[in-house]
């Protein structure tokens, strides 16, 4: 038996034999003239680019879009394309060979960024060049086809999004980090994953039986007779657990003693409707518009908008939808609207200013949802709201819209008006913020890291980002007091809406509703049931 150490990715059990994902060897082939391996490396950036479109559009989560956006973006920058071409053509390399120099060079220049959002995108320069030169060389990955837990030095957003949960129950990777592609994908499909295993994991054979914990991080091969007995218990217990969640999803969000709580799901795109309706979502308390504008070259028009989030409302069927308006900027960026460089990105032009600052886009924003807001009960907030000049000043422009849509003949409905508590000036003046609104929904993320100093997609500060600290504590209290002075439901719609032990906090505040993954309702649910807060 041995066991090894890793970083916990993704949570949950598995027990199955190893697979090793083995490529073919890549057919021989002489290197051609400039030209022609300027020939077969457009043809391969084309292919790619189009596997990469297709993996777009059939990802099933926001996750997986928004990653397939970005590497399909990176297919048709000018300057990593340039320099392909000229290694190709000034140095006389073949494609492959040019795509693997320009691969290294752009994959250093971003590792040594001061940015960790930067960083981050060493890793996806290294995914595209593994799959320009799959596609150079003709080589093809073995599939499994019984199940198992797949074990590989690192694996891509592609691989994972492939992954069958009924045939691939779990992964360990030698390398890769939690907030890798890879990780993210496993948590959002529900696949147990372990990395940064190291080298260690290749003493494991293919073939040899596996215990995976994604919640601690420990992989063990060929385990003895008394710990395959422990964990098949465990995992039999994490079976009996999950089905008795999800006997909850017909049931109500109510405490012990009787209080009444809403439970929304937050989602990224109307295909992840299904899976909060699933769970037992009592309405959507956040609604990312950000999906139209990351799986087009071009700002989504009126009529696209429209369109999706009439979907939404009509498949919510009279449950409240809360939709927020375009927040890019920081560490979103959208292909098809390329913001100006910053210095401190998370403190410039992002969320309400550029809406502001792009009154085209937000006009469009809005009408498509004013024309929407007739098929459903809709609800509209803005984020990173800092001041009651902005707020009437996106009200104004709201009429003005409404207006306009009546005026051309079209049919037009009424949604409530909310506004994202997510800035310390916000909570500090939402008192005069309440009486403008009809509910604030608490952003605990930005409202965290905005008053500690400390930006969360930062590794070497991530840990300070912290939403039991009394000061973010103390201004979620300053805004549920404020909303209920005037009557005003409030939500926190943040990460940490899903720790029972916040949730609980958030409610003994004031706090009305609280939003989170659609995988996380249940568990909250449970919690809530629990909870005495007389």
């Amino acid at each position: 038996m041995k066991q090894f150490q890793g970083t916990a990715a993704s949570g949950g059990i598995c027990i199955a034999p190893c697979f090793r994902q083995q490529q073919a060897p890549a057919p021989a082939r002489q290197q051609l003239s400039p030209g022609e391996e300027l020939s077969h490396f457009e043809g391969a950036r084309k292919a790619a680019l189009a596997e990469l479109l297709a993996l777009r559009e059939e990802g099933t989560t926001r996750e997986a879009r928004e990653i397939f956006a970005t590497h399909a973006m990176m297919l048709t920058d000018e300057d990593f394309l340039d320099t392909v071409r000229r290694i190709i053509t000034l140095q006389q390399h073949s494609a492959a060979s040019a795509v693997k120099a320009a691969v290294g060079e752009f994959s250093s220049m971003f590792e040594e960024m001061d940015s960790a959002y930067m960083r981050e995108r060493a890793a996806d320069v290294r995914e595209i060049g593994t799959r320009l030169l799959r596609l150079l060389s003709g080589q093809v990955a073995a599939q499994p086809d019984t199940r198992c837990i797949l074990c590989a030095a690192e694996l891509s957003a592609a691989d994972t999004a492939s992954f069958d949960p009924a045939i691939v129950c779990g992964f360990a990777t030698e390398d890769g980090t939690a907030a890798s592609h890879a990780a993210i994908l496993a948590r959002a499909k529900g696949i147990p994953a372990v990395v940064g295993l190291g080298e260690a994991l290749r003493t494991v054979d293919a073939g040899t039986l596996l215990i995976l914990d994604g919640s601690s991080g420990i992989v063990i091969a060929d385990p003895d007779t008394a710990t395959l007995c422990r964990y098949e218990a465990a995992l039999k217990k994490q079976t009996q657990r999950n089905e008795q969640l999800h006997r909850l999803a017909a049931e109500e969000s109510r405490t012990a003693d009787g209080h009444k709580v809403i439970i929304a799901a937050n989602i990224g795109t109307p295909d992840e409707v299904e899976s909060a309706l699933k769970n037992g979502a009592e309405g959507v308390g956040l609604m990312r518009s950000e999906f139209l504008f990351l799986s087009s070259p071009t700002p989504p028009t009126e009529e696209m908008q429209f369109e999706a989030y009439k979907s939404v409302l009509t498949e919510m069927h009279g449950q409240r939808v809360v939709i927020r308006t375009l927040d890019i900027g920081a560490d979103k960026q959208a292909p098809c609207l390329p913001l100006p460089a910053e210095p401190n990105p998370a403190l410039g032009c992002r969320a309400i200013r550029v809406s502001l600052a792009r009154r085209d886009l937000f006009a469009a924003q809005i009408r498509a949802l004013l024309r929407a807001a007739k098929f459903g009960h809709l609800a509209v907030m803005f984020p990173l709201i800092i001041s009651l000049a902005e707020v009437r000043e996106i009200k104004r422009f709201v009429a003005l819209q409404k207006t306009a849509l009546t005026a051309g003949g079209y049919e037009v409905g009424s949604f409530e008006f909310g506004i994202m508590i997510e800035t310390p000036a916000a909570a500090l003046i939402s008192d005069s913020l309440a009486q403008e609104v009809d509910f604030f929904s608490i952003g605990t993320n930005d409202l965290t890291q905005y008053t500690l100093a400390a930006d969360r997609t930062n590794p070497a500060v991530a840990a300070l980002c912290d939403p039991h600290h009394p000061a973010v504590l103390g201004l979620i209290s300053v805004a549920a007091e404020s909303a209920r002075r005037y009557g005003k439901p409030v939500a926190v719609c943040g990460e940490a809406a899903a720790d029972p032990a916040l949730a609980e906090a958030f409610l003994r505040m004031g706090i009305t509703e609280l939003s989170v993954s659609p995988a996380a309702v249940l568990p909250l649910r449970e919690a809530v049931r629990s909870f005495h807060l007389d």
